[in-house]
């Protein structure tokens, strides 16, 4: 395995060699809107988290990959409570565990129906196909943060897609809409990992990246997708929250304490203005 440390582009890692380089990503920045200590709580591997990972590695990695990382049931028609779907499982697990491929990787065939729909549509589609569809997967950044001189990495789905200076982003979502994925942008701090991005990726690849545009893809039939910029307002809001939050780790760092609340004060608590109406 790579051993890096060091500031640079880096092509064809491994998501293991990525995971092990010594730097701070989003993901861990983002716990710290819950509180600082929140940062130190390993992630929970939850159901979608693990689906749009399966769904990244077929869209954007292609079949050789996913096929060295993944076994897929047959199409089963039935109840799968059955003995005879178990048995089938069985076999099947069986049939993974020769290639080296374990249990939790074996997939269901609907699992699996859904991310082939969803790269036909991602192909398709006149915007997502152009700013995805020949673009070098998985390229890694790392960069030294010039305020707090905190090492940072980012992960990119797609290589930036130079020609308008954008970063892609793929995500599965259950609604792509402009409306509801406008939720989804704010309940997931999608603004916050934007900024970072855009900012790796302007310092480590030497130009200025300046859009960073989010390939929303629903989960369910027909795998309806929308390409949503984020506006120049909202990486305004995620770069000030960016280094408001690296401020923070330095400081907890150095402190060798990271506090479980956000407020060492009192808050107020007013009546909401329903119950002012009354």
């Amino acid at each position: 395995m790579k051993k890096i440390t060091k500031p640079g582009v880096y092509k064809g890692l491994s998501y293991a060699e990525y995971d092990a380089i010594p730097a701070i990503r989003s993901s861990y920045l983002k716990k710290f809107l819950h509180c600082p200590a929140s940062a130190l709580v390993p992630d929970d591997d939850t159901p979608s988290l693990s689906f749009g990972i399966v769904a990244h590695t077929f869209i954007l990695e292609g079949v050789r990959v996913f096929e060295s990382l993944y076994h897929v049931m047959p199409k089963f028609e039935g109840d799968k409570r059955t003995r005879k779907y178990k048995l089938l499982k069985g076999k099947v697990i069986a049939e993974a565990a020769l290639k080296g491929i374990d249990a939790d990787h074996v997939l269901p065939y609907d699992y699996f129906e859904a991310i082939v729909n969803m790269k036909v549509n991602i192909l398709k589609h006149p915007t997502a196909n152009l700013l995805i569809g020949k673009n070098e997967p998985e390229l890694s950044v790392v960069w030294k943060d010039a305020e707090t001189k905190l090492l940072c990495k980012a992960r990119f789905d797609v290589s930036p897609y130079m020609d308008i200076r954008a970063i892609p982003d793929l995500k599965t979502t259950m609604n792509c809409s402009e409306h509801g994925f406008a939720k989804e942008i704010s309940k997931f701090h999608y603004y916050l990992s934007a900024a970072m991005y855009l900012e790796g990726a302007s310092i480590a690849l030497k130009e200025k990246i300046d859009l960073f545009v989010i390939i929303a893809v629903e989960k369910k039939p027909p795998y309806k997708l929308e390409v949503h910029e984020l506006s120049p307002e909202y990486i305004e809001r995620g770069t000030i929250a960016f280094h408001k939050v690296l401020r923070k780790e330095k400081e907890c760092r150095e402190a060798k304490f990271y506090e479980p609340w956000n407020n060492g004060g009192i808050i107020v608590q007013e009546p909401p203005p329903y119950l002012l109406a009354e």
